[in-house]
């Protein structure tokens, strides 16, 4: 719950940032501020966006670890082409131990 609320925050703060930098670029063909104006406005934007895709990211992270956790990776892998029974021992190892690097 906490990821997902997280998700949805930081995905408001980037529309809102994504406003803000619009405001800006209409306010600097105007001259009413300045291209560094700008430019800090169109940062910020995009470092919202930034947040908010690690965020998204996260959570789905997250769902992925809980579907492995209670046996139901299988059924959550939507990949075409993709047959987790194909997967070798140390494939396996190696994803277990990524997942556990997600978890600390």
């Amino acid at each position: 719950a906490l990821k997902q609320e997280n998700a949805t925050t930081t995905a408001g703060v980037a529309a809102l940032a994504q406003k803000t930098a619009d405001n800006a670029e209409g306010l600097y063909s105007e001259g009413a501020v300045t291209q560094s104006d700008l430019f800090d406005a169109q940062l910020g934007a995009f470092a919202a966006k930034v947040e908010a895709q690690k965020a998204a990211l996260d959570l789905e992270t997250a769902r992925i670890g809980l579907a492995y956790s209670i046996g139901e990776l299988q059924s959550y892998i939507k990949a075409d082409g993709y047959d987790a029974a194909e997967v070798s021992g140390d494939e396996e190892d190696a994803a277990r131990a990524a997942l556990d690097k997600v978890k600390d």
